[in-house]
This record gives structure tokens, C-alpha cells and sequence, in this order.
């Protein structure tokens, strides 16, 4: 659900060679690490309105282009020298990256790749791309309509700050809640409740195994309330259906 409840913030490409001459790769390859920095900082320096309601998560995807493996080590590299090994996935994401990251100048990031050490550099071995996942703190499975709004508009707000002005809220801006179940096998149960206490489900689109409730329906149903039942969920702002199928093209 990447498209969804993601927002790419970079790209970074690595492993390419410019010279006339060979050149050969080294075993550490070291990139400026300031951009991931400065991600986390913004993600660390979010006023307290924009994180009572979702959590903010930056993390990035380690992705192979020349149909190798993955590095056998991924790290950050502080200023002073100190080294912070990155685990990361069988599909090379990297989760949870704010506590690694320290501000500074000549901070790098790195990749260990002895497979690939001692070849000629001839293109991009590796891309990152860095994202951040917003969710909802609370997944109690009751929620107040304000508590929805407040949590869209925040995201909005996060990605404002990100992507430095209001113009790409027009192509990724969020509208409406994603809700994934732990457990896929599970039939969805969406309910609007009025504040008398009077529920009706909710319709609701299917998008790769994860469901996408429209805000404005809630609000057409005159619900107080968002309730979500049937197990274990995690629900976060999302762009409507219809953009995300728009950005799958």
C-alpha cells in the first residue's frame, strides 16, 4: 500500500561513473547523508498539533537496478566518524530511521557491497527512495469524525512542510481514510453512528488487499463517528481512490 499511506520524498541514485576512464567500484560506497538528516529533523522539530493525532514514520527502500543482491551492509556514517549499521528487509526497506540519523555537514550515508567490488562502474547500481508513513495513534476502532479531520489535515500539513508549498497537495494531497486489517482474511465492517447512536455501513473501495472510506461519505451520513469492526487495524490518511489509481499509471 505504498501508494496510499506513503509519500515519496527522493529519489537517490547510486553507482554511476562519469570519467573517460574506468572506473572501478569500491567496497564502501559513500553518498552525502545530509538530505536523510534533514528529514529527520523535520520529522523531530513537528510542532506537538501535528503529531497528537498521527505518527509520522520516514523510512526508505534500498532498491537493486543492475539485477544483483542487495549489499550485505547499509550504515550512516556521522561527522565524527561513527558508524550506524541500517538493518534492513529481505526487499531492502529500512524502517524507523530517525534515531539513526544525526545532523551535520559531512554526514554520509554508505553501502558495503563486496559482491560488486573491483567491477567496472558502468550505470546506477542501487536507487533510494525515502517515504514517510503517517498513521493514526489511536486503533481502538472508534473514531470521531473530528479526530479523521484533524488527522487529513495534519497529513496535509506534513506533506506541505516536505515538499516545500501547497502546490502538491493538488496531486497527493490527502482526502480520505485508509484502513488495513492485520489479518487479510477478515470480512471489512465499516459503520457511520450518528451522536443518537444510529449506525449504517459504510461503502468502501478494495485496493490491494486494503480499504479506503471516503470522508465526505461520512459526512453525508451525518456520522458523528467512524467505526471500524472485525480485529486488529491500522487506519491512515490517504489520497482518494480515485488519485490513487491515477498515480498507479
Amino acid at each position: 500500500m505504498r501508494a496510499l499511506i506513503t509519500a515519496t520524498v527522493f529519489i537517490l541514485s547510486i553507482g554511476s561513473a562519469h570519467a573517460d576512464e574506468p572506473e572501478y567500484r569500491e567496497l564502501i560506497t559513500c553518498q552525502p547523508g545530509k538530505v536523510f538528516s534533514n528529514l529527520a529533523d523535520t520529522v523531530t522539530g513537528l510542532d506537538e498539533d501535528l503529531t497528537n493525532t498521527i505518527h509520522t514514520n520516514p523510512s526508505f527502500t534500498f532498491a537493486v537496478l543492475d539485477g544483483g543482491v542487495l549489499p550485505s551492509r547499509i550504515f550512516y556514517r556521522s561527522e565524527t566518524g561513527e558508524e550506524k549499521d541500517l538493518p534492513f528487509s529481505d526487499k531492502g526497506e529500512v524502517t524507523d530511521i530517525v534515531e539513526f540519523f544525526e545532523d551535520g555537514e559531512k554526514a554520509q550515508f554508505c553501502v558495503e557491497d563486496p559482491t560488486r567490488a573491483g567491477q567496472i562502474k558502468d550505470g546506477d547500481t542501487y536507487s533510494v527512495s525515502m517515504q514517510m508513513k503517517m498513521r493514526f495513534i489511536n486503533s481502538s476502532g472508534t473514531y470521531a469524525l473530528g479526530e479523521l479531520e484533524d488527522g487529513i489535515k495534519d497529513g496535509n500539513s506534513i506533506l506541505s512542510k516536505l515538499y516545500g508549498g501547497p502546490a502538491a497537495l493538488s496531486v497527493l494531497g490527502f482526502e480520505d481514510i485508509h484502513v488495513a486489517y492485520q489479518d487479510k482474511s477478515i470480512t471489512p465492517d465499516f459503520q457511520g453512528c450518528t451522536v443518537s447512536g444510529n449506525c449504517q455501513t459504510v461503502p468502501f473501495e478494495k485496493f490491494e488487499g486494503n480499504y479506503i472510506v471516503a470522508f465526505e461519505t461520512l459526512k453525508d451520513m451525518n456520522a458523528s463517528e467512524l467505526r471500524v469492526v472485525g480485529g486488529a487495524h491500522s487506519l491512515s490518511p490517504t489520497m482518494s481512490y480515485e488519485k490513487v489509481l491515477n498515480s498507479m499509471n
